[in-house]
C-alpha cells in the first residue's frame, strides 16, 4: 500500500485481520499534518504535473479533498503522543499557531486554499463554501 491506501488498507485490517497474509506499507500517510496547505492555496509550485500549471489548481484541487484528512485537529497529535509541530506561525511575532484547519473560518480568516489572493479564485461562491465546509467536517 501506499499514502493513503496505506490508512484505507490499515482500516481493512483493523475490521478483517484474517484475508491479510502481510502488507507492505509504502510511504504511509499515517500522522496528520498541513504540508498540503500550500497546494490549497497557490497555483504553481507542486501544482503542476510535468510543466503543466493549470491541470491542479486550488479551485481544482477543491473538487479533489482527499488530501484534507492529512490535516489534524488541534490537539490530535498530542493524543497519540505525537509532538506538537508549529506549521503555521504567528507572522507578528512568529509564535507558533494552532490553527483549526477544520473550520471554514480559520480559512478565510487566515486566507488559505481558495481565500489566498494568489489561489487563482476570483469568486468563493456559497455552494464552493458549502461544499469546502462538508469535507471539512
Amino acid at each position: 500500500a501506499h499514502s493513503m491506501g496505506c490508512l484505507i488498507t490499515l482500516h481493512v485490517l483493523n475490521h478483517n485481520p484474517d484475508i491479510f497474509h502481510s502488507i507492505l506499507f509504502g510511504a504511509g500517510a499515517m500522522s496528520p499534518n498541513a504540508s498540503v496547505a500550500k497546494d490549497y492555496s497557490l497555483v504553481g509550485e507542486k501544482n503542476t504535473i510535468v510543466r503543466n500549471t493549470t491541470m491542479f489548481s486550488p479551485k481544482i484541487n477543491l473538487s479533489n479533498p482527499a488530501a484534507l484528512h492529512f490535516m489534524a485537529y488541534p490537539g490530535e497529535r498530542e493524543l497519540y503522543g505525537k509532538p506538537t509541530t508549529a506549521l503555521f506561525r504567528d507572522g507578528d511575532n512568529n509564535n507558533s499557531l494552532d490553527l483549526d484547519l477544520h473550520n471554514i473560518d480559520t480559512w478565510k480568516q487566515y486566507k488559505i486554499g481558495i481565500y489566498h489572493f494568489e489561489s487563482g479564485v476570483d469568486v468563493v461562491t456559497k455552494k464552493m463554501e458549502t461544499w469546502f465546509q462538508s469535507v471539512l467536517d
